[in-house]
């Protein structure tokens, strides 16, 4: 294990690969992203990898390495100071899932430098919100293809995402900028234009056009055509054009995604970054059950990504939640949501959806992640590696005040 260094979604490491390079799972089958053997070597400037618009060719790795399928052409990436439109084409750059941006939203994010608690203190304490060093980052709610999510049981459990008025909706994302791998689709022989991406939401989302129909209209193509004219168009590519049903979305939406807050630490080279979403209050019922007294309720999103050169396997939790009168939870376990994940530089990202009650309208999370490195059978037994997850603070939407004054 190298030593361990700080990334936020905003300045996370690439992963290196050729333009032959394919980072399918032999065991998994994982659908993933491959590039036109064909094409020119991409060139690299200080952390980020660019992409000649011109000289590559998405290709979506199937069941087996010799079966691939061209899905289009990758475009220019976005610099952060830039934000992809409603309707551009993307694939995850760690997943490999194919998506479209339904919206973006903006996000103070508080990375936290690791703690320095011996590991039994760690699962006592929560490192105060005081501790973090905000910055501005920018998110994207996307659709991802549910066929990717069948066939990798990885990204489709971390395609789950809660959303306000509908709850949990499948085959949903949130995506950091860093993530994003824009690309035009194009039209298979044979296919319909309609069928570029498999999301039951998408054709309320959004209407396919030809890309070409689309610029000589001199309508924007909400992103999915950004670069395309130096290189031409091709009457194959097609764009996503946002519907009324994707403006009610939005109105819908906003509210909750507007003043966004999240949070992110990176300990022994994991990062584990945390959305959390205000979801619901019920009224108090006349049972003396203590669930029945935890009126208000959050989900949340958690990304854990790796950067090591080994690999790392998660093997249990232990996490607290505080309630604004000092009451604490704890929720501790193997695994998580029966998962075991091992964390390659090849399969770097494990994800998925938490929920949590309170009693009061405010409070604070986190914890930690016990890992293990994965060595060989004759290989003497590692020490664990106790993982932070970022304290986060738990509110409603319509609270008033930045932060909190709690019981750490």
């Amino acid at each position: 294990m190298r030593k361990s260094n700080r990334h936020s979604p905003s300045t996370r490491r690439p992963h290196s690969q050729s333009h032959t390079a394919t980072r399918l799972n032999a065991s998994h089958h994982l659908p993933i992203l491959a590039l036109d053997p064909e094409a020119h070597t991409h060139t690299q400037t200080g952390t980020q990898v660019m992409l000649p618009r011109p000289l590559f060719v998405a290709r979506r790795a199937m069941s087996q390495l010799s079966e691939l399928t061209q899905v289009g052409k990758l475009t220019n990436k976005q610099p952060s100071t830039m934000t992809y439109s409603p309707g551009q084409f993307f694939l995850h750059s760690s997943l490999g899932y194919r998506g479209v941006v339904v919206m973006p939203f903006e996000s103070i994010l508080h990375n936290y430098p690791p703690s320095s608690w011996p590991d039994e203190e760690k699962k006592k304490l929560l490192t105060p919100v005081e501790a973090s060093r905000p910055s501005k980052s920018t998110f994207y709610q996307v659709l991802t293809d549910a066929e990717d999510s069948r066939q990798h049981k990885r990204i489709g459990l971390g395609t789950q995402t809660w959303t306000p008025h509908q709850g949990v909706v499948q085959s949903l994302d949130l995506v950091s900028h860093d993530e994003i791998m824009p690309y035009i689709p194009t039209r298979q022989p044979g296919s319909s234009a309609e069928h570029v991406l498999d999301n039951p939401l998408f054709d309320t989302l959004f209407a396919v056009k030809p890309l070409s129909e689309r610029n000589s209209s001199g309508g924007s193509s909400a992103g999915a055509d950004a670069g395309a004219g130096a290189a031409g168009v091709d009457s194959s590519m097609v764009s996503a054009v946002p519907t009324a049903g994707h403006e009610r979305w939005l109105k819908m939406m906003t509210p909750s995604f507007a003043n966004r807050r999240s949070y992110s630490c990176t300990t022994h080279d994991v990062q584990v970054t945390i959305l959390p979403f205000f979801d619901a209050m019920r009224p108090h019922d006349n049972s003396n059950s203590a669930s029945s007294h935890k009126a208000y309720s959050w989900y949340y999103k958690a990304i854990i990504q790796y950067f090591g050169s080994g690999a790392v396997q998660l093997m249990s939790k232990w996490w607290q939640a505080i309630d604004a009168k000092g009451h604490r939870d704890f929720f501790r376990g193997r695994g998580i949501l029966r998962q075991f994940p091992v964390l390659t530089p090849e399969e770097p990202t494990f994800q998925f959806t938490g929920h949590v009650s309170l009693a009061t309208d405010r409070g604070l999370m986190g914890g930690s992640f016990t890992f293990v490195p994965v060595v060989g059978p004759s290989d003497p037994r590692p020490a664990p590696l106790l993982v932070d997850v970022p304290t986060f603070e738990l509110e409603r939407d319509d609270t008033t005040d930045s932060t909190l004054t709690q019981q750490y």
